[in-house]
């Protein structure tokens, strides 16, 4: 009898769906206080509905963590999606749908082969290692003997942390391909935090920056995307071409002086578990499983960050970090971030590049949906497809 296995798509950071989990009531915003603000059990809190945009506020808000990154109110999301293939509509696959298209060709191809599709939703504010343990559990639960993870950004650290679990878990894994996983960390984090501005989310825009960037510095995970110890360059300046902070402990006592909100005791927490994902000789911990890396390059990404005043004697003044950007990265990540200090060896490496006829933008890549491109970009699903290809019997591809 054949090994129970399963195909697991593990979402990246806001790609996954929150629910409230009973009714909640959520103080009303400033200028909004006659608008609804409280939401029955099962309304959808993230991705929040923009075709009811003076509530979108307090959807966000109802999302916030107190001091010690715990949920401030009752929320939950999807159990994960097992061989659930819907083409079009009726089913939404991670927040703003951005799986579908990639679980659906996942579906068609390899179900019948034996393998359970599965999306693993998460709650993506918690702190991914004690995600990496959800899905141990899940997988063992679940009596799989054997599983491919294909992972995207966000999730290619729950990856890691789920690899850094030991031969516990690592026994499981058969491959692992990773789109776009910010291994080191991403260097528009200060820009992030302090504007709540998600580039490279559907919901850029002014409608949500305000809520999130009120609640954000409360976020556990947020913090494993400051930039790592290991592969280590400058990327905060003081100030417009003043020079960076050259050390790695001087960048973060800047961002902890510089970001508002900045919670060191979550912050020192999160990061000190970065060190999980690397092996005592220094190699990541994605090196122990066959792991093939797509990377996106060739979009104008974000390369450094800049504190800016009003009036440097005043830290009151503050203003949001500026971003110094060029075309090494996906919009999101940088190549030295996905590519883990570019120490991928060159045939496990795919990139992806800004042409006419492949997208390398972060979301897009999954999604399928370039806005810059006339059609449909199946390019890069298609290469995950190709890089699993041994998983169909010879004779049947």
């Amino acid at each position: 009898m054949d090994s129970k296995k399963a195909i697991i798509i593990i979402p990246g950071i806001m790609g996954s769906q929150i629910f409230a989990a009973e009714t909640i009531t959520v103080p009303p915003t400033k200028g909004f206080a006659d608008f609804p603000n409280t939401f029955q059990k099962g309304t959808r809190l993230w991705d929040p509905a923009v075709s009811r945009l003076m509530v979108v506020d307090e959807k966000i808000l109802a999302l916030a963590c107190d001091s010690d990154g715990t949920p401030v109110y009752p929320t939950c999301i999807n159990p994960p999606t097992v061989n659930k293939y819907n083409k079009r509509g009726g089913f939404q696959y991670g927040a703003t749908d951005i799986y579908r298209r990639l679980y659906n060709r996942l579906y068609r191809h390899y179900h019948k082969h034996g393998y359970d599709i599965v999306l693993f939703e998460f709650d993506w504010r918690e702190d991914q290692l004690e995600t990496a343990k959800k899905l141990l559990a899940f997988i063992e639960e679940s009596g799989y003997e054997s599983v491919v993870l294909v992972s995207h950004s966000m999730g290619g650290i729950v990856a890691s942390y789920f690899l850094s679990l030991g031969e516990k878990a690592r026994k499981y894994v058969y491959k692992h391909i990773s789109v776009g996983a910010p291994y080191l960390g991403t260097v528009e984090l200060p820009y992030l935090v302090t504007t709540g501005n998600i580039r490279y989310s559907a919901f850029e825009n002014m409608v949500v920056s305000e809520p999130v960037a009120q609640i954000i510095t409360n976020i556990p995970a947020i913090y494993v995307l400051t930039p790592f110890k290991q592969h280590w360059r400058p990327f905060v300046s003081h100030g417009a071409g003043t020079g960076f902070y050259e050390t790695y402990e001087e960048t973060l006592e800047a961002l902890e002086h510089y970001i508002p909100g900045w919670n060191k005791k979550l912050a020192d927490k999160i990061i000190a578990e970065q060190s999980l994902m690397f092996n005592p000789d220094g190699s990541h911990i994605t090196s122990l499983v066959d792991t093939r890396y797509v990377v996106g390059t060739g979009r104008s990404t974000t390369c450094s960050v800049y504190a800016a005043f009003d009036n440097p004697t005043d830290p009151t003044r503050f203003l949001p970090f500026n971003s110094v950007k060029n075309t090494e990265g996906d919009g999101m990540v940088t190549k030295h971030s996905a590519t883990i200090g570019d120490t991928i060896p060159a045939e496990r490496l795919f990139l992806r590049t800004n042409t006419k006829k492949t997208t390398s933008e972060h979301v897009a890549v999954v999604s399928c949906e370039d806005p810059k491109l006339s059609k449909l970009d199946y390019s890069t699903v298609d290469l995950v497809i190709s890089l699993l290809k041994e998983l169909a019997p010879p004779q049947q591809r």
